[in-house]
Protein backbone atom coordinates (compact mmCIF):
# COMPACT_ATOMS: atom_id res chain seq x y z
CA UNK A 1 0.00 0.00 0.00
CA UNK A 2 1.41 3.40 -0.95
CA UNK A 3 1.85 6.21 1.54
CA UNK A 4 -0.99 8.24 0.08
CA UNK A 5 -3.23 5.21 -0.08
CA UNK A 6 -2.56 4.53 3.60
CA UNK A 7 -4.36 7.77 4.39
CA UNK A 8 -7.17 7.11 1.93
CA UNK A 9 -7.60 3.61 3.33
CA UNK A 10 -8.58 4.77 6.80
CA UNK A 11 -11.04 7.28 5.36
CA UNK A 12 -12.64 4.58 3.23
CA UNK A 13 -12.82 2.25 6.22
CA UNK A 14 -14.73 4.92 8.10
CA UNK A 15 -17.17 5.33 5.23
CA UNK A 16 -17.66 1.58 4.98
CA UNK A 17 -18.53 1.31 8.65
CA UNK A 18 -21.33 3.82 8.20
CA UNK A 19 -22.87 2.07 5.20
CA UNK A 20 -25.02 -1.02 4.90
CA UNK A 21 -21.90 -3.10 4.29
CA UNK A 22 -21.77 -5.93 6.81
CA UNK A 23 -19.38 -8.52 5.36
CA UNK A 24 -16.39 -9.18 7.62
CA UNK A 25 -12.97 -10.27 6.48
CA UNK A 26 -11.49 -13.01 8.61
CA UNK A 27 -8.01 -13.75 7.32
CA UNK A 28 -7.09 -17.40 7.34
CA UNK A 29 -3.46 -18.35 6.75
CA UNK A 30 -3.19 -20.99 4.03
CA UNK A 31 -0.55 -23.62 4.69
CA UNK A 32 1.92 -23.72 1.82
CA UNK A 33 5.09 -25.44 0.77
CA UNK A 34 8.23 -23.67 2.03
CA UNK A 35 9.39 -22.75 -1.46
CA UNK A 36 6.18 -20.92 -2.36
CA UNK A 37 4.91 -17.49 -1.35
CA UNK A 38 2.35 -17.76 1.44
CA UNK A 39 -1.10 -16.47 0.61
CA UNK A 40 -4.08 -15.19 2.53
CA UNK A 41 -7.67 -16.19 1.93
CA UNK A 42 -10.71 -14.21 3.02
CA UNK A 43 -13.80 -15.72 4.52
CA UNK A 44 -16.81 -13.49 3.92
CA UNK A 45 -19.59 -13.61 6.47
CA UNK A 46 -22.79 -11.62 6.53
CA UNK A 47 -25.05 -10.87 9.45
CA UNK A 48 -28.05 -8.62 9.93
CA UNK A 49 -27.02 -5.45 11.71
CA UNK A 50 -28.79 -2.73 13.64
CA UNK A 51 -32.21 -2.98 15.24
CA UNK A 52 -35.88 -3.63 14.79
CA UNK A 53 -38.27 -1.30 16.56
CA UNK A 54 -40.86 -3.90 17.54
CA UNK A 55 -40.42 -7.63 17.87
CA UNK A 56 -43.88 -9.12 17.60
CA UNK A 57 -44.74 -11.94 19.96
CA UNK A 58 -48.38 -12.28 20.91
CA UNK A 59 -49.05 -13.58 24.44
CA UNK A 60 -50.62 -17.01 24.62
CA UNK A 61 -54.19 -17.01 25.94
CA UNK A 62 -53.83 -20.15 28.08
CA UNK A 63 -50.85 -19.19 30.19
CA UNK A 64 -51.15 -16.89 33.23
CA UNK A 65 -48.01 -15.77 35.05
CA UNK A 66 -48.73 -13.56 38.05
CA UNK A 67 -45.39 -11.72 37.95
CA UNK A 68 -46.00 -10.79 34.33
CA UNK A 69 -49.45 -9.24 34.77
CA UNK A 70 -49.72 -5.64 33.59
CA UNK A 71 -52.11 -3.04 35.04
CA UNK A 72 -55.57 -2.70 33.54
CA UNK A 73 -55.68 0.52 31.49
CA UNK A 74 -58.89 2.53 32.04
CA UNK A 75 -57.91 6.05 30.91
CA UNK A 76 -58.22 6.05 27.12
CA UNK A 77 -57.27 9.71 26.54
CA UNK A 78 -53.55 9.76 27.23
CA UNK A 79 -51.54 13.00 27.10
CA UNK A 80 -48.25 13.27 25.25
CA UNK A 81 -45.41 11.53 27.12
CA UNK A 82 -43.64 14.71 28.24
CA UNK A 83 -40.85 12.71 29.92
CA UNK A 84 -39.79 11.82 26.34
CA UNK A 85 -40.76 14.94 24.41
CA UNK A 86 -39.96 17.84 26.72
CA UNK A 87 -36.83 19.92 25.99
CA UNK A 88 -37.04 21.75 29.31
CA UNK A 89 -33.54 21.85 30.82
CA UNK A 90 -35.04 22.11 34.30
CA UNK A 91 -37.01 18.90 33.80
CA UNK A 92 -34.38 16.68 35.37
CA UNK A 93 -33.93 13.05 34.51
CA UNK A 94 -34.87 11.83 38.00
CA UNK A 95 -38.30 13.44 37.63
CA UNK A 96 -38.64 12.12 34.07
CA UNK A 97 -37.97 8.62 35.38
CA UNK A 98 -40.66 8.88 38.05
CA UNK A 99 -43.13 10.33 35.54
CA UNK A 100 -42.42 7.52 33.07
CA UNK A 101 -43.42 4.84 35.59
CA UNK A 102 -46.59 6.73 36.53
CA UNK A 103 -47.44 7.23 32.84
CA UNK A 104 -47.03 3.53 32.02
CA UNK A 105 -49.21 2.48 34.93
CA UNK A 106 -51.91 4.98 33.94
CA UNK A 107 -51.89 4.68 30.15
CA UNK A 108 -49.86 1.58 29.19
CA UNK A 109 -47.37 1.24 26.35
CA UNK A 110 -49.55 2.10 23.34
CA UNK A 111 -49.35 5.92 23.57
CA UNK A 112 -45.57 5.66 23.98
CA UNK A 113 -45.31 3.44 20.89
CA UNK A 114 -47.57 5.86 18.99
CA UNK A 115 -45.31 8.77 19.97
CA UNK A 116 -42.28 6.98 18.55
CA UNK A 117 -44.12 5.96 15.40
CA UNK A 118 -45.31 9.51 14.64
CA UNK A 119 -41.94 10.62 13.42
CA UNK A 120 -39.73 10.61 16.50
CA UNK A 121 -37.26 8.31 14.82
CA UNK A 122 -34.22 9.92 16.41
CA UNK A 123 -35.23 7.82 19.39
CA UNK A 124 -35.19 4.05 19.49
CA UNK A 125 -37.63 1.84 21.32
CA UNK A 126 -38.02 -1.91 21.65
CA UNK A 127 -41.12 -3.92 22.51
CA UNK A 128 -40.39 -7.59 23.12
CA UNK A 129 -40.57 -10.42 25.61
CA UNK A 130 -37.14 -10.65 27.21
CA UNK A 131 -37.96 -13.03 30.07
CA UNK A 132 -40.18 -15.66 28.44
CA UNK A 133 -43.29 -14.85 30.49
CA UNK A 134 -45.34 -14.17 27.32
CA UNK A 135 -45.72 -10.49 28.25
CA UNK A 136 -43.69 -7.97 26.30
CA UNK A 137 -41.40 -5.43 27.94
CA UNK A 138 -40.72 -1.97 26.54
CA UNK A 139 -37.32 -0.27 26.39
CA UNK A 140 -36.25 3.23 25.40
CA UNK A 141 -33.93 6.11 26.29
CA UNK A 142 -34.94 9.08 28.43
CA UNK A 143 -32.68 12.03 27.69
CA UNK A 144 -31.51 14.59 30.18
CA UNK A 145 -29.79 17.88 29.43
CA UNK A 146 -26.49 15.99 28.96
CA UNK A 147 -26.72 12.31 28.25
CA UNK A 148 -29.51 10.12 29.44
CA UNK A 149 -30.49 6.67 30.68
CA UNK A 150 -31.58 3.58 28.80
CA UNK A 151 -34.52 1.88 30.57
CA UNK A 152 -36.24 -1.46 30.27
CA UNK A 153 -39.71 -1.53 31.87
CA UNK A 154 -41.64 -4.67 32.67
CA UNK A 155 -44.78 -5.73 34.50
CA UNK A 156 -44.48 -7.34 37.91
CA UNK A 157 -47.46 -8.05 40.17
CA UNK A 158 -49.80 -5.84 38.21
CA UNK A 159 -47.67 -2.73 37.74
CA UNK A 160 -44.83 -1.44 35.59
CA UNK A 161 -41.37 -1.34 37.14
CA UNK A 162 -37.85 -0.63 35.94
CA UNK A 163 -36.07 -3.90 35.19
CA UNK A 164 -32.82 -2.40 33.90
CA UNK A 165 -31.23 1.01 33.45
CA UNK A 166 -27.87 2.24 32.17
CA UNK A 167 -26.63 5.82 32.04
CA UNK A 168 -24.67 7.27 29.13
CA UNK A 169 -23.10 10.72 28.91
CA UNK A 170 -23.30 11.72 25.23
CA UNK A 171 -26.41 13.13 23.56
CA UNK A 172 -24.85 12.77 20.09
CA UNK A 173 -24.16 9.04 20.49
CA UNK A 174 -27.01 7.71 22.63
CA UNK A 175 -27.21 4.31 24.21
CA UNK A 176 -28.81 2.06 21.62
CA UNK A 177 -29.44 -1.60 20.88
CA UNK A 178 -27.42 -3.16 18.06
CA UNK A 179 -28.76 -6.72 18.27
CA UNK A 180 -31.61 -8.59 19.86
CA UNK A 181 -31.23 -12.33 19.35
CA UNK A 182 -30.83 -15.61 21.18
CA UNK A 183 -27.31 -16.43 20.05
CA UNK A 184 -26.56 -18.83 22.90
CA UNK A 185 -29.79 -20.81 22.31
CA UNK A 186 -30.96 -20.77 25.92
CA UNK A 187 -34.43 -19.43 25.17
CA UNK A 188 -33.81 -15.83 26.24
CA UNK A 189 -32.82 -13.07 23.81
CA UNK A 190 -29.55 -11.25 24.44
CA UNK A 191 -29.55 -7.49 23.99
CA UNK A 192 -26.27 -6.09 22.69
CA UNK A 193 -25.84 -2.34 23.22
CA UNK A 194 -23.73 0.42 21.76
CA UNK A 195 -22.99 2.39 24.94
CA UNK A 196 -21.62 5.63 23.54
CA UNK A 197 -18.55 6.97 21.79
CA UNK A 198 -15.38 8.44 23.25
CA UNK A 199 -12.93 10.89 21.71
CA UNK A 200 -11.84 10.00 18.17
CA UNK A 201 -14.71 7.59 17.68
CA UNK A 202 -13.70 4.75 19.99
CA UNK A 203 -16.85 3.13 21.32
CA UNK A 204 -17.95 0.16 23.37
CA UNK A 205 -20.56 -2.58 23.55
CA UNK A 206 -22.30 -4.31 26.42
CA UNK A 207 -24.63 -7.35 26.47
CA UNK A 208 -27.39 -8.31 28.90
CA UNK A 209 -29.84 -11.19 29.26
CA UNK A 210 -32.64 -12.21 31.63
CA UNK A 211 -31.53 -14.61 34.32
CA UNK A 212 -33.54 -15.81 37.35
CA UNK A 213 -35.62 -12.72 37.98
CA UNK A 214 -33.34 -10.01 36.67
CA UNK A 215 -31.11 -8.81 33.86
CA UNK A 216 -27.38 -9.42 34.09
CA UNK A 217 -24.34 -8.69 31.97
CA UNK A 218 -23.08 -11.53 29.76
CA UNK A 219 -19.69 -10.31 28.58
CA UNK A 220 -16.56 -11.39 30.38
CA UNK A 221 -13.73 -10.15 28.24
CA UNK A 222 -10.10 -9.09 28.21
CA UNK A 223 -9.45 -5.93 26.23
CA UNK A 224 -6.02 -4.93 24.92
CA UNK A 225 -5.13 -2.79 27.90
CA UNK A 226 -5.93 -5.68 30.26
CA UNK A 227 -5.01 -8.63 28.06
CA UNK A 228 -1.41 -9.10 29.12
CA UNK A 229 -2.36 -8.85 32.79
CA UNK A 230 -5.32 -11.20 32.42
CA UNK A 231 -7.80 -8.59 33.63
CA UNK A 232 -11.45 -8.67 32.68
CA UNK A 233 -14.21 -6.23 31.85
CA UNK A 234 -17.92 -6.46 31.04
CA UNK A 235 -17.66 -4.25 27.94
CA UNK A 236 -15.87 -4.55 24.60
CA UNK A 237 -13.98 -1.56 23.21
CA UNK A 238 -13.48 -1.01 19.48
CA UNK A 239 -12.00 1.74 17.35
CA UNK A 240 -13.98 4.23 15.27
CA UNK A 241 -14.70 1.80 12.42
CA UNK A 242 -15.12 -1.27 14.61
CA UNK A 243 -18.27 -3.21 15.48
CA UNK A 244 -19.49 -6.60 16.70
CA UNK A 245 -21.48 -9.42 15.15
CA UNK A 246 -22.50 -13.03 15.83
CA UNK A 247 -21.10 -16.14 14.16
CA UNK A 248 -20.93 -19.84 15.01
CA UNK A 249 -17.21 -20.45 14.45
CA UNK A 250 -16.93 -24.00 15.76
CA UNK A 251 -20.14 -25.61 14.43
CA UNK A 252 -21.78 -26.26 17.81
CA UNK A 253 -24.95 -24.26 16.93
CA UNK A 254 -24.09 -21.68 19.58
CA UNK A 255 -22.97 -18.38 18.13
CA UNK A 256 -19.85 -16.64 19.31
CA UNK A 257 -19.48 -12.86 19.61
CA UNK A 258 -17.04 -11.62 16.99
CA UNK A 259 -15.44 -8.24 17.60
CA UNK A 260 -13.97 -6.45 14.60
CA UNK A 261 -11.90 -3.79 16.34
CA UNK A 262 -11.55 -1.64 13.21
CA UNK A 263 -9.22 1.33 12.88
CA UNK A 264 -8.87 4.66 14.67
CA UNK A 265 -9.33 7.99 12.94
CA UNK A 266 -7.92 11.51 13.18
CA UNK A 267 -4.74 11.99 15.21
CA UNK A 268 -5.15 8.62 16.95
CA UNK A 269 -4.43 7.03 13.59
CA UNK A 270 -1.49 9.30 12.88
CA UNK A 271 0.22 8.83 16.23
CA UNK A 272 -0.33 5.07 16.42
CA UNK A 273 0.35 3.88 12.88
CA UNK A 274 0.85 1.33 11.41
CA UNK A 275 -2.27 -0.67 12.25
CA UNK A 276 -3.57 -4.13 11.54
CA UNK A 277 -7.19 -5.09 11.95
CA UNK A 278 -7.84 -7.29 14.99
CA UNK A 279 -10.61 -9.88 15.19
CA UNK A 280 -11.53 -11.08 18.68
CA UNK A 281 -13.79 -13.98 19.59
CA UNK A 282 -15.87 -14.30 22.76
CA UNK A 283 -17.23 -17.77 23.39
CA UNK A 284 -20.30 -18.85 25.36
CA UNK A 285 -19.21 -20.93 28.38
CA UNK A 286 -22.68 -21.62 29.78
CA UNK A 287 -22.78 -18.46 31.85
CA UNK A 288 -20.84 -15.74 30.05
CA UNK A 289 -19.44 -14.81 26.67
CA UNK A 290 -15.81 -14.98 27.76
CA UNK A 291 -12.71 -13.92 25.85
CA UNK A 292 -11.57 -16.79 23.64
CA UNK A 293 -8.91 -15.73 21.13
CA UNK A 294 -7.86 -12.93 18.79
CA UNK A 295 -6.13 -12.62 15.43
CA UNK A 296 -4.21 -9.77 13.84
CA UNK A 297 -4.00 -9.28 10.10
CA UNK A 298 -3.49 -9.26 7.31
CA UNK A 299 -0.01 -7.75 7.77
CA UNK A 300 1.18 -4.93 5.53
CA UNK A 301 4.72 -4.80 6.90
CA UNK A 302 7.18 -7.63 7.43
CA UNK A 303 7.63 -6.95 11.13
CA UNK A 304 3.84 -7.33 11.54
CA UNK A 305 4.01 -10.86 10.12
CA UNK A 306 6.76 -11.61 12.64
CA UNK A 307 4.72 -10.28 15.54
CA UNK A 308 1.62 -12.15 14.38
CA UNK A 309 3.67 -15.35 14.44
CA UNK A 310 4.94 -14.59 17.94
CA UNK A 311 1.41 -13.92 19.23
CA UNK A 312 0.12 -17.14 17.69
CA UNK A 313 3.08 -19.12 19.08
CA UNK A 314 2.40 -17.76 22.54
CA UNK A 315 -1.17 -19.10 22.36
CA UNK A 316 0.02 -22.47 20.97
CA UNK A 317 -1.65 -21.99 17.59
CA UNK A 318 1.37 -23.39 15.87
CA UNK A 319 0.06 -24.00 12.35
CA UNK A 320 -1.08 -20.40 12.01
CA UNK A 321 2.20 -19.23 13.53
CA UNK A 322 4.23 -21.31 11.07
CA UNK A 323 2.48 -19.72 8.13
CA UNK A 324 2.95 -16.25 9.56
CA UNK A 325 6.70 -16.81 9.86
CA UNK A 326 6.73 -18.16 6.29
CA UNK A 327 5.06 -14.94 5.18
CA UNK A 328 7.89 -13.00 6.80
CA UNK A 329 10.50 -15.06 4.96
CA UNK A 330 9.02 -15.44 1.48
CA UNK A 331 6.29 -12.90 0.82
CA UNK A 332 7.78 -10.20 -1.40
CA UNK A 333 4.65 -8.05 -1.09
CA UNK A 334 5.30 -7.26 2.55
CA UNK A 335 6.64 -3.75 3.07
CA UNK A 336 9.68 -2.60 5.04
CA UNK A 337 9.48 -0.32 8.06
CA UNK A 338 11.80 2.39 9.37
CA UNK A 339 11.47 5.41 11.63
CA UNK A 340 11.82 7.61 8.54
CA UNK A 341 8.93 5.82 6.87
CA UNK A 342 6.74 6.38 9.93
CA UNK A 343 7.51 10.11 9.91
CA UNK A 344 6.89 10.23 6.16
CA UNK A 345 3.43 8.61 6.49
CA UNK A 346 2.53 10.94 9.35
CA UNK A 347 3.60 13.88 7.22
CA UNK A 348 1.30 12.73 4.40
CA UNK A 349 -1.56 12.29 6.86
CA UNK A 350 -1.19 15.86 8.12
CA UNK A 351 -0.49 17.62 4.82
CA UNK A 352 -2.19 15.46 2.15
CA UNK A 353 0.99 15.85 0.09
CA UNK A 354 4.47 14.87 1.22
CA UNK A 355 6.77 17.66 2.35
CA UNK A 356 9.54 15.23 3.31
CA UNK A 357 11.80 13.27 0.99
CA UNK A 358 10.70 9.65 0.47
CA UNK A 359 12.43 7.36 2.97
CA UNK A 360 15.05 4.83 1.97
CA UNK A 361 14.83 1.12 2.69
CA UNK A 362 16.90 -0.25 5.56
CA UNK A 363 18.70 -3.18 3.92
CA UNK A 364 19.43 -4.68 7.34
CA UNK A 365 15.74 -5.29 8.11
CA UNK A 366 14.97 -8.27 5.89
CA UNK A 367 17.93 -10.49 6.87
CA UNK A 368 17.28 -9.80 10.56
CA UNK A 369 13.56 -10.59 10.37
CA UNK A 370 14.00 -13.54 8.04
CA UNK A 371 16.67 -15.12 10.25
CA UNK A 372 14.53 -14.57 13.32
CA UNK A 373 11.59 -16.26 11.55
CA UNK A 374 13.76 -19.34 10.89
CA UNK A 375 14.74 -19.37 14.56
CA UNK A 376 11.10 -19.22 15.68
CA UNK A 377 10.19 -22.01 13.25
CA UNK A 378 12.90 -24.11 14.93
CA UNK A 379 11.28 -23.46 18.30
CA UNK A 380 7.86 -24.57 17.06
CA UNK A 381 9.16 -27.74 15.41
CA UNK A 382 10.98 -28.52 18.66
CA UNK A 383 7.74 -28.09 20.60
CA UNK A 384 6.07 -30.40 18.08
CA UNK A 385 8.97 -32.88 18.31
CA UNK A 386 9.25 -32.85 14.52
CA UNK A 387 12.90 -33.88 14.23
CA UNK A 388 13.18 -33.79 10.38
CA UNK A 389 11.83 -30.24 10.23
CA UNK A 390 14.03 -29.22 13.15
CA UNK A 391 17.11 -30.37 11.26
CA UNK A 392 16.02 -28.83 7.94
CA UNK A 393 15.18 -25.47 9.52
CA UNK A 394 18.46 -25.16 11.41
CA UNK A 395 20.40 -26.24 8.32
CA UNK A 396 18.57 -23.64 6.18
CA UNK A 397 19.29 -20.90 8.71
CA UNK A 398 23.00 -21.74 8.82
CA UNK A 399 23.28 -21.96 5.04
CA UNK A 400 21.67 -18.55 4.44
CA UNK A 401 23.40 -16.48 7.12
CA UNK A 402 27.14 -16.81 7.57
CA UNK A 403 29.52 -15.29 10.06
CA UNK A 404 29.94 -11.50 9.70
CA UNK A 405 26.69 -11.29 7.72
CA UNK A 406 23.55 -9.53 8.95
CA UNK A 407 21.33 -12.13 10.57
CA UNK A 408 24.17 -14.31 11.84
CA UNK A 409 23.32 -13.46 15.46
CA UNK A 410 20.17 -15.57 15.05
CA UNK A 411 22.33 -18.48 13.87
CA UNK A 412 24.24 -18.24 17.13
CA UNK A 413 20.98 -17.90 19.05
CA UNK A 414 19.46 -20.96 17.37
CA UNK A 415 22.66 -22.97 17.78
CA UNK A 416 22.77 -22.30 21.52
CA UNK A 417 19.15 -23.38 21.85
CA UNK A 418 19.73 -26.47 19.72
CA UNK A 419 22.94 -27.56 21.48
CA UNK A 420 21.31 -27.23 24.90
CA UNK A 421 18.28 -29.21 23.73
CA UNK A 422 20.48 -32.00 22.34
CA UNK A 423 22.07 -32.43 25.77
CA UNK A 424 19.06 -31.92 28.04
CA UNK A 425 15.98 -32.61 25.89
CA UNK A 426 14.43 -29.82 28.00
CA UNK A 427 12.66 -26.88 26.32
CA UNK A 428 12.84 -24.69 29.41
CA UNK A 429 16.60 -25.10 29.87
CA UNK A 430 17.15 -24.56 26.14
CA UNK A 431 15.10 -21.34 26.29
CA UNK A 432 17.16 -20.16 29.25
CA UNK A 433 20.30 -20.48 27.13
CA UNK A 434 18.69 -18.50 24.30
CA UNK A 435 17.42 -15.78 26.65
CA UNK A 436 20.88 -15.42 28.19
CA UNK A 437 22.28 -14.81 24.71
CA UNK A 438 19.57 -12.24 24.00
CA UNK A 439 20.35 -10.47 27.27
CA UNK A 440 24.01 -10.28 26.25
CA UNK A 441 23.21 -9.15 22.67
CA UNK A 442 19.95 -7.13 22.91
CA UNK A 443 20.69 -4.79 20.00
CA UNK A 444 21.46 -7.62 17.59
CA UNK A 445 18.45 -9.74 18.64
CA UNK A 446 15.65 -7.30 19.54
CA UNK A 447 16.10 -4.09 17.55
CA UNK A 448 14.13 -5.01 14.39
CA UNK A 449 11.34 -7.03 16.02
CA UNK A 450 9.22 -4.28 17.58
CA UNK A 451 9.08 -1.69 20.29
CA UNK A 452 11.46 -1.75 23.20
CA UNK A 453 14.58 -0.19 24.64
CA UNK A 454 16.75 -1.23 21.69
CA UNK A 455 14.25 -0.71 18.84
CA UNK A 456 15.49 0.93 15.65
CA UNK A 457 12.09 2.59 15.14
CA UNK A 458 8.71 3.13 16.73
CA UNK A 459 6.62 0.23 15.46
CA UNK A 460 3.18 1.64 16.34
CA UNK A 461 0.82 1.42 19.26
CA UNK A 462 -0.14 -2.19 18.46
CA UNK A 463 3.46 -3.43 18.55
CA UNK A 464 4.74 -5.96 21.03
CA UNK A 465 7.16 -4.45 23.56
CA UNK A 466 10.08 -6.86 23.25
CA UNK A 467 12.27 -8.02 26.11
CA UNK A 468 14.87 -10.82 25.95
CA UNK A 469 12.38 -13.22 27.58
CA UNK A 470 10.02 -12.81 24.61
CA UNK A 471 12.31 -14.54 22.14
CA UNK A 472 11.88 -17.96 23.82
CA UNK A 473 8.66 -17.92 25.90
CA UNK A 474 8.13 -21.68 26.24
Amino acid sequence: MSKTNSFLFIIMMNLVSCSLYTAQDIYIYTQIAPDNTPTLQRENTTTNLKTATIIEKEPTQTQTIINGLCPTIINMSPPEPKFLSSLDKEYYIEQREADSIEYLNNYGVEPIINWFEKGNKYEQYYYLDINNDDVREIAFVIHGYIGGIFYIYGCQNGEYRILFHQRYESFDDPYRVEYIKDGNNNGYPEMTFWIGAATHGMHAYEMIEWDRGGLRTLLLTSDDEYFERGGTSNIVHVEATGFVYYKDINGDNVEEIVVDTGFPIWTSYESGLPFQNVIRYHKWNGKYYSYYRQYYGPPEYRFQAIQNGDRLSNTYEYEYAINSYKLAIWDNNLQWWTEERRLFLQNIWRNQEPTLLPPKIDIQEYPNLSAYAYYRLLLIYTMQKDIPKMNITLSSLKSKYHQYQTGYSYVELASLFWDKFQVTNDIKLSCEAAITYANDHPREILSYLGNGEHAVAYFGIQSIQYEPEDICPF
